[in-house]
């Protein structure tokens, strides 16, 4: 299948009063998927926690639509991002995947010929090179990526630096003025859902239509009637009072700030049909263990409503039934405004 035509089938220009949805193609074809490894690269994404590379040599690594990287604190105190490729066959520094930070280390040793790197990913040693011709060991240090600290996040743009996303810095003015800075981090779980990753991000972006549905039981600690959704360049915030604030950031990022409680949500694509979101919990510093076994839990029900109703949606979107659907305008023109942010960086 050829992705253009199908791509084209949305108009950005229309709006969401008399727009619809993108064609159920967008959440199937392989074609989309691979356009979007490319997005992915070219996009900022988050990648780690701020906290897990504060140590000299703590390593943490990953993968972004298919490219390997890795995070690691020099020891002249910077935070540098690599491609997690040994420049001499290919092999992986770092094997394990340390979404957590692995231990610290004083250097980066390829575990299959031993080639050596410093932590800011100059090549040290390459043994049993003798003979080898036009090699210049200062030429074949690690690929360095761009990477930028914001609040308790480590951004990371496989393609090179570029702008952060617009509104991002205004995201954590609020959360700063939420007192999310003075807030420990407490888990990681990770989700697996069997769907399109932009499946979930929809699902987030709905303006709360779904909340009283879906999530009867949060809906009823929510003023729904307060829940407001804004637009703001590359983020979308949706307040319910004062001391709620859920805002996705382009492309796949998600800060949830509600009571004594903080969560982001990364989404990565694994396949077409499949995505992991990645959760992290901060919550007050005089929270005790009881108040976090209560947070954990309560947000795991609300992930497994989730993840029940997006695989749901991916299977509806493969039937002969369904092509394309219409927007709510009061509620999901944060949904349409990511739609035509997909489509601008999509489109050839």
């Amino acid at each position: 299948m050829d992705p253009v035509p199908e791509l084209l089938r949305f108009n950005p220009e229309v709006p969401v009063e008399e727009a619809s949805t993108p064609p159920a193609s967008w959440y199937l074809g392989e074609e989309f998927a691979a356009m979007e490894r490319r997005l992915f690269r070219e996009s900022w994404v988050p990648v780690a926690r701020a906290d897990a590379v504060r140590e000299h040599g703590v390593v943490v690594s990953g993968s972004v639509a298919g490219e390997p990287w890795l995070l690691v604190r020099g020891h002249d105190d910077v935070v540098r991002g690599f491609l997690n490729v040994c420049r001499h066959h290919g092999a992986e520094l770092v094997s394990e995947a340390c979404g957590d930070p692995c231990a610290p280390r004083r250097e980066l040793s390829c575990p299959y010929h031993g080639w050596v790197y410093d932590l800011e990913g100059g090549l040290l040693r390459a043994p049993q090179v003798a003979g080898i011709r036009d090699f210049d060991p200062g030429e074949m240090g690690l690929r360095g990526v761009a990477v930028q600290t914001v609040g308790h996040l480590v951004f990371m743009r496989v393609a090179g630096a570029a702008p952060m996303p617009r509104g991002l810095d205004d995201v954590a003015a609020r959360l700063e003025r939420l007192d999310s800075d003075t807030m420990t981090w407490v888990a990681r779980r990770t989700f697996q859902v069997d769907c399109n990753w932009k499946v979930f991000v929809d699902n987030y972006l709905d303006g709360g239509y779904h909340v009283p549905v879906l999530h009867k039981r949060l809906a009823g600690g929510l003023p729904l009637e307060a829940y407001q959704t804004t637009v703001d360049g590359d983020v979308v915030l949706q307040t319910c009072g004062d001391d709620v604030l859920y805002a996705w950031v382009w492309p796949n990022l998600m800060y949830n700030r509600y009571g004594r409680v903080l969560d982001t949500n990364i989404v990565l694509p694994l396949s077409v049909d499949r995505c992991a979101v990645v959760f992290d919990w901060w919550v007050a510093e005089d929270a005790d263990e009881a108040e976090i076994e209560t947070v954990l839990a309560s947000s795991a029900g609300v992930q497994e409503e989730d993840r029940l109703i997006c695989e749901s949606v991916q299977r509806g979107l493969a039937s002969s039934a369904y092509d394309t659907g219409r927007y709510a305008p009061r509620l999901e023109h944060g949904m349409h405004a990511f739609h035509q942010r997909l489509h601008r960086a999509l489109r050839p």
